[in-house]
């Protein structure tokens, strides 16, 4: 249930799109085509704070001490191939989108940059209708022209995926979000961007957001009936970018491990709300960091263990471990 376009780490492109508070109004956004007509509840995207391009990477990124105070969601119906009127609006506080840096992704030239995740559940789900196309715009808000002297950065902005010849490309907006123009790096070479849309399958969520390196943790799952028959997982990525996949006989693995609670094969998942995962789990010396906490659910019949195809939405919490 929904769409997953997901960030390119290769040939990766950043554009502009914050609030006129941030020194003039950028409006980045991207088609996907409803093949369902279920409701969304969760979005997840991604960007970057715009800063000159490092050579190498540096894979232990925080994001910098100026962030924006929310992110404002919009969602448009189609008017011929660019956004037209908005259907659904929310402005998200910017401690509930779950920011976690999601790796390096590589700029032509040799350069690379900070690309940072973010997962969001919507107050009042927005409805769509199958078969019809509709727009995600994604603007980040901030109190202030950001700088670069003082704050290492110029502007926040979305990052790419693939290309894709099947909908319309992205378009900006940098008059009143009326008037469209498509994104191109140079001409004939349009720009799609990155985002999730839909239900998650598995929400999981811990009893809290901030831990001491030597603590424990709880941990719940809200389970979401599926159709398709399917893996459902809870992992962990770490700091360092590692991925551990949660296997309740043996703890956090390296591989897929298709498991939620009990080993089982493919199954199409019932109702399963408040199932704990984690009870008190304590753990010693861990790495201290941003970690992310994912649950969601892999479609057994269509993907590959290195290519994993996911039903709905991967939802996500950011952990830190402090001193």
């Amino acid at each position: 249930a929904g769409t997953i376009r997901p960030v390119a780490m290769t040939d990766s492109v950043e554009w502009p799109s914050q609030t006129p508070d941030a020194g003039g109004q950028s409006i980045v956004a991207d088609a996907w085509k409803c093949t369902d007509g279920r409701p969304i509840s969760v979005v997840r995207w991604w960007g970057t704070y715009h800063s000159p391009l490092e050579a190498g990477k540096h894979p232990d990124h925080t994001p910098p001490a100026f962030q924006p105070t929310a992110f404002i969601l919009k969602m448009y119906d189609d008017a011929g191939g660019v956004p037209g009127a908005i259907k659904h609006e929310a402005e998200i506080e910017a401690g509930k989108c779950n920011q976690a840096f999601a790796g390096e992704a590589a700029v032509k030239g040799g350069f690379y940059q900070a690309v940072f995740g973010y997962v969001a559940a919507l107050e009042t789900e927005w409805q769509q209708e199958k078969d019809k196309t509709y727009w995600l715009s994604v603007q980040a808000k901030f109190d202030r022209m950001p700088a670069i002297d003082t704050d290492g950065f110029v502007h926040w902005g979305r990052v790419s995926t693939e290309p894709d010849d099947k909908l319309p490309h992205g378009g900006q907006s940098s008059v009143d979000g009326t008037t469209w123009n498509a994104v191109e790096i140079m001409p004939g070479e349009p720009v799609n961007f990155a985002f999730e849309i839909g239900s998650p399958p598995v929400s999981v969520k811990a009893n809290r957001a901030t831990f001491k390196r030597s603590d424990a943790i709880s941990v719940t799952a809200d389970v979401a009936k599926t159709d398709t028959p399917c893996w459902p997982f809870v992992r962990i990525r770490q700091p360092n970018g590692e991925t551990l996949y949660l296997d309740q006989s043996r703890g956090f693995v390296a591989e897929v491990a298709p498991y939620l609670g009990i080993k089982t094969g493919p199954v199409a998942l019932p109702d399963i709300p408040g199932y704990p995962i984690l009870q008190n789990a304590q753990f010693r010396d861990m790495p201290t960091g941003t970690y992310v906490l994912e649950g969601g659910a892999v479609d057994t019949a269509t993907t590959d263990i290195n290519d994993l195809k996911y039903v709905g939405v991967v939802s996500g919490q950011a952990l830190s471990v402090e001193e």
